[in-house]
């Protein structure tokens, strides 16, 4: 008896070396993907087939589309899908600009300079910041040097650009009540501020009658996020924009339209900034007063509405009064 098996027939061979090769291309894109060249300007002015879009994006959400809707022209509002996210986040997800430029990454100044420019090349915020300075804390007045030259000049001072912190600190929950995304009980925690916290700050922003405009910037794809998390972070934007326009003003959305240099230029060129949580946005209200502008921002309340106690940057005591500056 012949118990030699028969050779596998063409066409099998040719189904499983199709299926070798593309696996082999699904790996070479992730594990390479940080030195291929996107080019994200052409990406802008020519969108994915919208079928690739994620819809829906929240159930029942009624309005809200993924797609940026603006009548404001002077704003470079974009639309966006599921697939250009991807993109974003392969190529900046561990571009981490506050931590850098704040020291957090426990790495001397050099060895950030050359890792990021090795990675994100030489044009960022961050390396021409570490080309000017060895200093293993923050120089607001250096990284302000860097961005100056970059600022816009199209804004408008009726508008009040709102950053919020979104991506992997997406919350479901938040908006009526203060999350706590980590393991202690600090202001530092809270990325994602509850709906009773921007009422508070309606309150000092009314007194700027000049303001009749509000742009919501957030970024999906910023740290782990996952698809499934793109509708709760959508979620959070939508909450905000449904709160402001509730109290008379215009709002847009600025989601994904930029780099994480690209929107905090944007951002920082603003004369009238709303803060959100965490290390990014303190520093982009730092910029803002560096270049004259007025920010809203009061921690205070933050600490009294999640009965924060035992932390140094919560002052009890001058609770009642809201910071329209930040620290030098």
């Amino acid at each position: 008896m012949n118990n030699k098996s028969k050779p596998p027939t063409p066409t099998k061979v040719n189904t499983v070396l199709s299926v070798l090769a593309f696996l082999c291309a699904i790996t070479f894109f992730w594990n390479y993907s940080d030195d291929l060249d996107i080019d994200y300007e052409v990406l802008q002015s020519h969108p994915l087939p919208r079928q690739l879009d994620l819809e829906p994006i929240v159930e029942g959400s009624g309005a809200f589309q993924y797609q940026t809707i603006t009548d404001n022209a002077q704003f470079e509002m974009c639309p966006r899908n599921i697939t250009h996210v991807r993109l974003m986040k392969v190529k900046w997800m561990d571009y981490r600009l506050s931590d850098a430029v704040r020291g957090s990454l426990n790495i001397p100044p050099k060895k950030v300079r050359k890792g990021f420019a090795d990675k994100f090349g030489s044009a960022t915020i961050v390396s021409e910041y570490f080309a000017k300075t060895d200093s293993k804390s923050l120089r607001p007045d250096v990284l302000y040097e860097v961005i100056k030259p970059k600022l816009l000049a199209t804004v408008g001072n009726d508008t009040a650009v709102l950053h919020l912190r979104s991506g992997d600190t997406a919350c479901r929950d938040c908006w009526d009540q203060v999350g706590h995304l980590r393991w202690a009980n600090r202001l530092s925690n809270i990325y994602v501020f509850p709906k009773a916290y921007y009422e508070h700050i309606l309150q000092s922003l009314k007194n700027i009658p000049a303001v009749t405009s509000v742009v919501i910037a957030t970024s999906l794809y910023h740290g782990l996020l996952r698809d499934g998390d793109i509708s709760v972070a959508m979620l959070n934007v939508k909450q905000v924009r449904e709160l402001f326009s509730e109290h008379g003003y215009h709002v847009s959305e600025r989601v994904d339209c930029g780099t994480p240099d690209e929107d905090f230029i944007f951002m920082s060129s603003h004369r009238y900034f709303i803060t959100g949580g965490g290390g990014y946005s303190q520093l982009l209200g730092k910029m803002v007063k560096h270049n004259g502008g007025q920010v809203f921002y009061d921690p205070d309340y933050l600490c009294k509405l999640a009965n924060i106690v035992e932390d140094d940057d919560c002052n009890w005591e001058d609770k009642g009064s809201l910071q329209i500056t930040v620290e030098k």
